[in-house]
């Protein structure tokens, strides 16, 4: 089915009613009536409208299988920013364990030039590092 075949169908309904009558039953203007009846394009709302009135299903309409989902590419948009927010986790995550590793070392170097030894370890059991 098609909206050709919609349009036939929308005429078949209305059969004597005029259109006015039949508008006013769908909730549109006559003047969009009449606009779809000769073939004109409509909006998404009249369409929806319409559907509702004629009681079919609107992707039978457009022609789709409503029974499969459609294959909708990805907006290369949102797929650049997903991919650079992803990528600055990374490098966020990366510079966090390289200023960790430079405290720890800091650290490990001040106990040996205080003469402490090698406390590192105890100073990270006492929650000082990062």
């Amino acid at each position: 089915m098609n909206l050709n075949s919609m349009r036939n169908l929308i005429q078949k309904k209305r059969g004597q009613q005029s259109i006015r009558q039949a508008a006013k039953g769908i909730g549109i203007s006559a003047a969009t009536l009449s606009r779809v009846e000769r073939g004109y394009s409509l909006d998404l709302e009249t369409f929806v409208l319409l559907c509702e009135w004629l009681g079919g299903d609107p992707a039978s309409y457009l022609g789709i299988d409503g029974s499969k989902p459609i294959d909708v590419p990805e907006d290369p948009i949102a797929a650049a920013i997903r991919e650079q927010t992803a990528q600055q986790a990374k490098d966020a995550a990366e510079r966090t364990a390289v200023i960790r590793e430079g405290e720890a070392i800091r650290l490990e170097m001040q106990a040996k030039k205080e003469g402490r030894g090698n406390t590192a370890l105890d100073l990270a059991a006492n929650k000082t590092l990062l």
